[in-house]
């Protein structure tokens, strides 16, 4: 198997809900061994759904956040509840400032067109930002292949900074910032988020949605966020063909930026 971020060879590490998924012996990148059609991620309901005052609270923490650096201007926004195919399939002539795609990378099965459309739709020294659940966070490695982001078909690709930082770049942006997102949801939502991200099926993950349980609903609580990573990025250069993977020149800028 060839990685499809760098092209370098990919190696079989373990089957999820009969799908293969490998691991570049390079890059690190994770993947599915064939991605299934759109249609399946759609309407599969393995991969998590966030309550609409989460995303709000979500989109208003970044919204914030990106006064630091970017001016106001036009955003095209894309989070996890919104089909692949709709991303996929762009094809406008409208140029955005900031491309926004919250937990979606992912989900992408024909990632090319949809990041070629993504840089295409950006204006000159517009910016990019994504937000993927880290596949190197503490709460990946400790729960392993049981890790709740390892729910095929609905999700084809896992990300750390680094590979995120690669694909950027393949499309012409380059890192400007990176982070974990902070903000604050209330303890009837913290607790179905952790559930989810607890192993229902280990004697530790059953104990633990048990202690779960005694948060209080009103209760304020930072948000679980761990395993997530944002980044910004920036257009400079035009997006070139991306149908054979490519490694950046400087690879260690890439490293050094995560």
């Amino acid at each position: 198997m060839v990685c499809p971020i760098c092209g370098e060879y990919s190696h079989f590490i373990f089957t999820k809900f009969d799908h293969k998924i490998f691991e570049c012996s390079d890059c690190a990148h994770q993947y599915v061994q064939e991605s299934p059609p759109t249609s399946d991620c759609a309407d599969d309901n393995r991969g998590k759904i966030l309550p609409d005052k989460i995303l709000r609270d979500r989109a208003g923490w970044y919204t914030k956040l990106l006064t630091k650096y970017m001016q106001p201007g036009r955003v095209l926004y894309f989070d996890e509840t919104m089909k692949t195919a709709a991303f996929e399939n762009i094809a406008s002539v409208e140029k955005f400032d900031l491309v926004a795609m919250i937990q979606v990378l992912p989900h992408f099965h024909d990632m090319e067109s949809a990041l070629s459309a993504a840089a295409n739709a950006t204006t000159e020294n517009g910016y990019w930002l994504v937000e993927i659940c880290n596949r190197n966070s503490w709460t990946a490695r400790l729960l392993g292949r049981r890790w709740q982001e390892y729910s095929p078909p609905s999700v084809v690709r896992w990300f750390a900074p680094y590979d995120l930082n690669l694909v950027a770049a393949r499309f012409g942006f380059a890192p400007v910032a990176a982070g974990r997102p902070k903000f604050w949801v209330k303890g009837e939502h913290a607790k179905s988020l952790l559930r989810q991200k607890l192993s229902a099926k280990s004697a530790l993950g059953k104990a633990l949605s048990k202690v779960v349980g005694i948060i209080p609903n009103k209760l304020w609580l930072p948000y679980p966020s761990e395993d997530l990573h944002w980044a910004l990025f920036q257009k400079v250069r035009p997006v070139q063909s991306a149908t054979v993977p490519w490694r950046t020149n400087s690879e260690s800028q890439v490293r050094a930026a995560e």
